[in-house]
């Protein structure tokens, strides 16, 4: 009887440092959810350009960027958070502080053929910072349509998490010429616009709610 009491005990208490064990690792590692969404932009997002000519620098900005985007939100930046994106970018929503030099750059651009900046996300890698644990850097690959001519680029960004927005800042730098673009000009020619310009971009995604 003795000894069908101990065994008794025994099995109690292993099953109750069981269940304890299992509760406590249940508390420490809480699961993180994650769902599929279509993303949204979200206000203050812009992408503008700087370049140079040989009277002064330049730079033209917008705030009417469209994107269409799906993924999985999750507290992670990972290679399913963003399964598709576009993005688009009105070629007359760009201004700067000088109409003529908007004026011509829209000509340069082909604005009446190609009234879109695009660009199309084919794929991406991720990597998280080794100097700030809460930003993620990201390589883009796809493809960039300016002035209709399309090439494939490699964007290097940043992108970190505010709760369920997704903020993603990069910039790329190209060649007008690289796209069948002359650089416009000014005043029958006596100013001209460098070649090279850069491309910033600083968007806040956001799932959809409706």
């Amino acid at each position: 009887m003795r000894c069908l009491r101990s065994v008794l005990r025994i099995t109690l208490a292993v099953a109750v440092f069981g269940c304890l064990r299992a509760e406590t690792a249940d508390m420490a590692t809480p699961q993180a959810s994650s769902a599929s969404s279509t993303w949204v932009l979200a206000p203050n997002s812009a992408v503008w350009l700087i370049g140079d000519s040989t009277l002064h620098g330049y730079s033209s900005r917008t705030q009417d960027v469209k994107i269409i985007g799906e993924g999985v939100v999750g507290p992670v930046v990972t290679r399913d958070t963003l399964k598709r994106l576009h993005v688009a970018i009105p070629v007359e929503s760009l201004k700067s502080n000088d109409p003529a030099l908007d004026k011509n750059m829209y000509k340069a651009l082909k604005a009446d053929a190609h009234p879109e900046v695009t660009f199309d996300l084919s794929t991406y890698d991720v990597n998280i910072d080794t100097v700030n644990l809460a930003t993620y850097n990201v390589q883009a690959r796809g493809a960039l349509q300016i002035g209709g001519h399309a090439d494939a680029v490699v964007l290097q960004s940043s992108a970190t998490l505010d709760g369920a927005r997704l903020h993603v800042q990069g910039r790329y730098p190209l060649m007008m010429s690289m796209y069948g673009i002359k650089p416009p000009t000014m005043m029958m020619g006596a100013i001209k616009v460098r070649d090279r310009v850069t491309i910033y971009f600083d968007l806040w995604l956001q799932p959809r709610t409706d």
